[in-house]
């Protein structure tokens, strides 16, 4: 017996584009136990042409907001009411090809432990034209990928943008454990996928199962044209992937490479985009300079703020240049070469628990040994590792950098 798969679609405005995306969903030729529409109070004609569709398709389910909640609320709202086994979070302006979900489903069956079950995704544009296709270029015929596979064959071979949420269809369990963050804006469905992906491992299908269509103003198009948002979404994302509750997924080696490439890669996709600034120089040195290096800390210089809990302040020029920007998230403290425990915890949990948390702040790092003691004394090593790009923006004129809208 095949599980349970429901869909979940929200939708605001798109009443040009359902018509296609639910025609595609119920002639699959494995149907799925619901069709979730979450419409996001919409003005155009979609509550119209939804309620045709579920008119003629028992298990189209229409969930109409009273108010627009956005796309993540639409989502969770839509999954709190899903019953399935699994489920497809999917967009109204996509179209699902003929064949996925019955594929996908087999895939379950077989591998039952497997968190994901993803295909190729293909590209078109606004008017539906073929605008090419993502797959993962090491994998050629259909198989289960255990998480070690996973991280090897796809995530340390493919671009670090590399995603195929269009594609996938996720185990509830699973999906449920990790969850969706908002902090994430338009890369929170691919972190989940990862993060996925290296517990359970994934079913990959090398088969065109989507249509993503790519909309000039969507959600993730915006996104991209946003130096200062994209920035923000691979601090955040490399703050969760190094998280307690996510670290034990996401090696650090494997963390520091996407950080770093994930850097370059939108740096240069900024410089493309707004070509008609003249920032190619200081672009070019940035991206040049996207590693980490090492600051030592002066016993010396630590201040005893409460118990276990000892700051050392940054350099103002440092702070006035940390203080607008989101990288400090990304900075890692060591001990005799060895990352402290918890990154970014409150002052209360240090000043109460100790061992080994540490807090970084715009001006200052607030930390505890490992054990208890006096960092001052106790004759161990204490570094940060800092984005080496800090060091380069600490010399740009702070115009500059409003200007980017960091």
């Amino acid at each position: 017996m095949k599980p349970k798969l429901s869909v979940i679609l929200p939708n605001y405005n798109h009443a040009k584009y359902l018509e296609r995306s639910l025609g595609a969903l119920v002639e699959q030729t494995y149907r799925p136990a619901e069709i979730i529409v979450i419409d996001d109070a919409s003005t155009d004609k979609s509550l119209e042409i939804i309620n045709a569709f579920a008119a003629r398709y028992p298990d189209i389910k229409l969930i109409a907001n009273n108010t627009n909640r956005g796309s993540l609320a639409s989502g969770n709202i839509g999954r709190e009411h899903a019953s399935g086994d699994y489920i497809y979070n999917t967009a109204a302006d996509d179209r699902v090809l003929s064949g996925f979900f019955e594929k996908a489903m087999e895939m379950a069956v077989q591998y039952p432990d497997a968190g994901l079950i993803f295909g190729k995704m293909g590209m078109v544009d606004k008017d539906f034209i073929n605008a090419g296709e993502i797959e993962i270029k090491k994998w050629q015929e259909p198989l289960y990928a255990d998480p070690k596979r996973f991280l090897t064959d796809f995530l340390d071979s493919e671009p670090s943008s590399h995603s195929l949420c269009a594609a996938t269809i996720y185990k509830r369990t699973a999906f449920d454990e990790v969850g969706l963050h908002s902090e994430l804006n338009h890369w929170r469905d691919s972190f989940t996928a990862r993060a996925i992906g290296l517990k359970y491992g994934a079913c990959y299908i090398p088969e065109r199962f989507v249509d993503w269509t790519i909309l000039p103003d969507s959600f993730s198009q915006s996104g991209r044209k946003d130096l200062g948002l994209q920035i923000s979404m691979v601090s955040n994302a490399a703050s969760l992937m190094r998280s307690v509750k996510f670290r034990d997924r996401f090696p650090e080696d494997h963390v520091q490479r996407w950080e770093s490439e994930y850097y370059k890669l939108i740096l240069r996709e900024h410089n493309k985009i707004n070509s008609k600034e003249d920032i190619s120089v200081q672009m070019d040195a940035i991206i040049s300079a996207v590693t980490n290096v090492e600051m030592m800390i002066d016993s010396q210089s630590l201040i005893n703020e409460n118990g276990d809990c000892f700051v050392y302040s940054f350099r103002t020029n440092a702070a006035r240049i940390f203080s607008r920007l989101p990288f400090y998230a990304n900075s890692l403290l060591y001990e005799d070469g060895r990352p402290l425990a918890i990154p970014a915890s409150e002052h209360d949990d240090i000043r109460n628990l100790g061992e080994g948390r540490y807090s970084m702040w715009p001006d200052s790092i607030w930390f505890s040994s490992s054990d208890h003691s006096d960092p001052r004394y106790n004759g161990r090593k204490y570094t940060i590792r800092v984005p080496a790009y800090l060091l380069f923006l600490e010399n740009l004129p702070i115009e500059q950098i409003q200007k980017w809208g960091l």
